[in-house]
């Protein structure tokens, strides 16, 4: 009997390219958000809203995979901006992505804006609903959210 070689998966084998957005503060995100690097993310995230815009913008429509770890993150920082009267606007947002915030209840918290992305130019906009939040996505109001703890 030959024995082989388990391979694991390494930090190597992730890639996460985090670029500061030039238009507005936030970030650009191309790559796969995971166990791996989900640090750096976390990292870069902070560094983003440590300044006093009101709105943090983060581009996720190059990410190829994002983790229940990213969008815990996204939720907790949301939840910490919401508390300041700021948002958090995940732009871009996967169809799959926005669905599992919407299942989670995590798409409901004060501070996070979800926009997610538009495939075809037929694609209706989201529903402008409350002037002070220029989208929203559909919620599920009979669910509670699924507790975050920081």
């Amino acid at each position: 009997m030959s024995e082989t070689a388990m391979t694991t998966p390494s930090a190597m084998d992730a890639v996460l390219t985090i670029t500061p957005l030039t238009e507005q503060p936030g970030l650009r995100l191309i790559g796969e958000i995971d166990l791996y690097t989900i640090d750096r993310a976390a990292a870069a995230l902070t560094d983003a809203i440590r300044s006093d815009a009101p709105e943090i913008y983060l581009d996720l429509a190059e990410v190829d995979y994002c983790g229940i770890e990213g969008l815990r993150l996204f939720a907790l920082t949301a939840q910490r901006l919401g508390r300041q009267g700021r948002e958090l606007v995940l732009c871009s947002l996967s169809p799959h992505l926005a669905k599992i915030l919407g299942l989670l209840g995590w798409d409901t918290i004060p501070g996070l804006l979800p926009v997610p992305r538009r495939p075809f130019a037929t694609t209706p906009a989201p529903v402008r609903t409350n002037p002070a939040r220029p989208f929203a996505v559909p919620a599920f109001p009979d669910r509670a959210p699924w507790p975050l703890t920081a």
